[in-house]
């Protein structure tokens, strides 16, 4: 069903270092949740563009893997933009906010 790839695996090893590293603040790991769904979708427009068989088609993406890669796309970015919400809304506005069960102060 799914092709094994060097190259993807490279990329997937690469997208989980910089996902580890992104996890320090709130705008980091919604950028890469953004940008992650930017690479889903851009494999499955590659998928639909570049046939199984041809030259070109560096990634062996099989037709499972353009869905599965459209449906994570599309998973990421709902992710991404709700992690925006929760920024926001977490944002303290008086001397104390309970914010994901922890409570932070200003000042």
């Amino acid at each position: 069903m799914f092709q094994i790839s060097a190259l993807t695996n490279l990329i997937h090893i690469g997208a989980g270092v910089v996902g580890l590293a992104s996890t320090t603040s709130w705008i980091g790991s919604r950028l890469f949740l953004l940008w992650s769904a930017i690479v889903c979708l851009a494999f499955w427009v590659f998928r639909l563009a570049v046939g199984q068989d041809n030259a070109v088609n560096v990634l062996p993406l099989s037709r499972a893997d353009g869905w599965l890669y459209l449906g994570l796309g599309a998973a990421l970015f709902v992710l991404g933009g709700e992690a925006g919400e929760d920024e926001a809304r977490c944002r303290p506005v008086a001397a104390a906010s309970i914010c994901g069960g922890r409570s932070t102060e200003i000042g």
